[in-house]
C-alpha cells in the first residue's frame, strides 16, 4: 500500500530534480522585516519531497495505531460479552435449581453493566412473576420489549404478566398485538375467548369466538366452533338470568340453539327461560318436542320443575315414552312421582367424570364438561 503511494512521489521528485538541474536558480524566503533567506531550487524540491514523505509516514503511523486501538476495543468488548454470557448461564442455572432470589441478584448485576441485556430482562421478568411480583415482572418484560419491539416472546410474556395479575383486558390487548406481529391468529383468538370467559366477559368472548369461526374453513372445525359459540352464548344467558334479565337471556339461548341445534344445554336453558317469562305453553311445547327428538329424561324433569303438563302429564308420558324411544319405566316413575307429589328419586350424573349433583347442570361443576349431564332414576 505504502509503496503504491510513494512510487508517484518518487517519480515526481525525479522529474523536479531533473528540471532543477537544468534550471539553476534560487528561491528567496522572507521571514521577517529586512531578513530573508535564499535557498537553491534543488534544496526546495528536496525539502518539499521530504515533507510530503514525512506526512505520508505520519498518516500511515496513525492509521496503524487506530487499527491497534480498534482491535483492542473489539477484544475488550468480546471479553466483556463473554463474561456477561457466563454470568447469565450461571443465573439460568440458579433459576433451574430453584433459587430464584440468587438468580435475580445475578441478573441485576448483569443489567447494571448492560441495562439492555434482552435475555437477562426476559429471565428476570419470568422469575419475578413466579414469585408473585407482577408489577416488577411487567416492568422487566416491558424493558425487554423496548429492546426488540416486534419480539413475539416478549409480547407473550407481558400477556402472561397481565393475566397472572388479573388484568384480562390488557392481557387480551397483548395477545392481539401478537396476532399483529404474525403469530397464529386462530389459537390466539381462542385464547382471548377463554380469558374473557374466565373473567365473565361473555360479550367479548362471543365476539372472539365469532372471529375465530370466520377463520375456520373445514366442516368439522366449523361444527366444533359453532358448539363453542353455543357454550359462550349459554354462559352469557345464564349471567343475564342471574341478573333477572330473562328476556335478554332467552335471546341468547335462542341464538345458541340456532348456532348448534343439537346442543342440549341450550335447549334446556331456552325452555327454562320461557317458563321464567311466564310463557308456559311455549315452554311445555318446547320440552315435549325435545323429549320426542332425544328420548332424554331431562325435558320431563324440567317440565316437573316448572309445573308444566297439567293433570294429564302422567297419561301423556305413559303414551309418549315408547314413541320417544325413552326409558318407559324411568319416565313412568318420574311422571308418577310428579302426580303423587313424592320424591322424584333422580340423580344427575356427569357422563365424563361420573360426578353426581342434586339438580340439572349444563356444565359439570367437577370437570367442566358440557352437555354431559344425564338423569338416573333411583331403583
Amino acid at each position: 500500500m505504502a509503496f503504491r503511494i510513494l512510487l508517484p512521489l518518487i517519480l515526481i521528485l525525479i522529474f523536479f530534480l531533473y528540471v532543477a538541474l537544468y534550471n539553476v536558480g534560487a528561491v528567496r524566503f522572507f521571514f521577517a522585516q529586512g531578513r530573508s533567506m535564499e535557498l537553491p531550487l534543488v534544496v526546495v524540491v528536496m525539502v518539499s519531497f521530504l515533507a510530503g514523505a514525512l506526512s505520508l509516514s505520519l498518516v500511515q503511523f496513525f492509521k496503524a495505531v487506530g487499527e491497534v486501538v480498534n482491535d483492542l476495543s473489539n477484544l475488550f468488548r468480546r471479553s466483556r460479552a463473554a463474561r456477561l454470557e457466563s454470568s447469565f448461564i450461571k443465573a439460568r442455572g440458579l433459576a433451574a435449581n430453584g433459587d430464584p432470589d440468587r438468580a435475580v441478584q445475578r441478573l441485576d448485576a448483569i443489567l447494571h453493566k448492560k441495562p439492555g441485556h434482552f435475555d437477562a430482562l426476559m429471565l428476570k421478568g419470568s422469575l419475578l412473576r413466579k414469585t408473585g411480583r407482577f408489577e416488577e415482572a411487567l416492568r422487566s418484560h416491558s424493558l425487554a420489549l423496548s429492546e426488540r419491539p416486534a419480539d413475539a416472546g416478549a409480547i407473550r410474556e407481558i400477556a402472561e404478566d397481565y393475566r397472572e395479575a388479573g388484568d384480562v383486558g390488557s392481557a387480551c390487548g397483548m395477545l392481539k398485538r401478537l396476532i399483529a406481529v404474525g403469530a397464529h391468529g386462530l389459537d390466539l383468538i381462542s385464547e382471548i375467548r377463554d380469558l374473557n370467559i374466565q373473567a365473565g366477559r361473555f360479550a367479548r368472548a362471543e365476539s372472539a369466538q365469532r372471529e375465530a369461526l370466520s377463520l375456520i374453513t373445514d366442516e368439522d372445525g366449523r361444527r366444533a366452533g359453532h358448539a363453542k359459540l353455543a357454550e359462550v352464548l349459554c354462559l352469557a344467558g345464564e349471567q343475564l338470568s342471574a341478573e333477572g334479565k330473562n328476556a335478554e337471556a332467552l335471546a341468547r339461548f335462542v341464538e345458541a340453539v340456532n348456532a348448534a341445534p343439537d346442543f342440549v344445554p341450550a335447549k334446556i336453558m331456552m325452555g327454562d327461560a320461557l317458563a321464567a317469562l311466564g310463557r308456559s305453553a311455549e315452554a311445555e311445547e318446547h320440552f315435549k318436542e325435545m323429549f320426542f327428538k332425544t328420548g332424554s329424561l331431562l325435558p320431563l324433569l324440567r317440565m316437573v320443575k316448572h309445573g308444566l303438563g297439567g293433570e294429564g302429564f302422567y297419561d301423556w308420558v305413559v303414551e309418549s315414552a315408547n314413541s320417544a324411544r325413552a326409558d318407559a319405566a324411568a319416565a313412568g316413575k318420574i311422571a308418577y312421582a310428579a302426580r303423587s307429589g313424592g320424591d322424584l328419586g333422580v340423580d344427575y350424573r356427569c357422563a365424563a367424570c361420573n360426578a353426581v349433583e342434586a339438580d340439572y347442570f349444563a356444565q359439570c361443576l367437577s370437570c367442566g364438561a358440557w352437555s354431559s349431564c344425564y338423569a338416573v332414576v333411583k331403583s
